[in-house]
């Protein structure tokens, strides 16, 4: 097995630990109200737009600032992390070889 095709199974398994982790009922909750009530004036601006307060929460779950800023998305249950924006950021970082 080469050194590439090792270091794409460690990433990956890598990513999946990461996810589970997130997937967890007491860090969701938090996440959550993080991203629902982290950008404060984008809260205020979508409450005077809409009437249900679970509209706001679910339109500020796909469409609040700290999850682009956080390099976070919403796949509609859990609040993960953006691992392709984090690639693209950071280009994996933590697999390169220090010499």
């Amino acid at each position: 097995m080469s050194d590439e095709n090792m270091e794409k199974i460690i990433h990956d398994e890598w990513k999946k630990a990461i996810n589970k982790e997130f997937t967890k009922k007491e860090h969701q909750a938090d996440f959550r109200k993080g991203v629902i009530e982290g950008a404060t004036e984008y809260h205020d601006l979508v409450k005077r737009q809409e009437d249900n307060p679970d509209i706001v929460d679910k339109r500020m779950l796909t469409e609040s600032p700290v999850l682009n800023d956080k390099k976070l998305r919403y796949d509609g249950a859990n609040i993960l992390p953006d691992f392709d924006a984090l690639e693209r950021g950071g280009k994996k970082k933590w697999l390169t070889k220090k010499d």
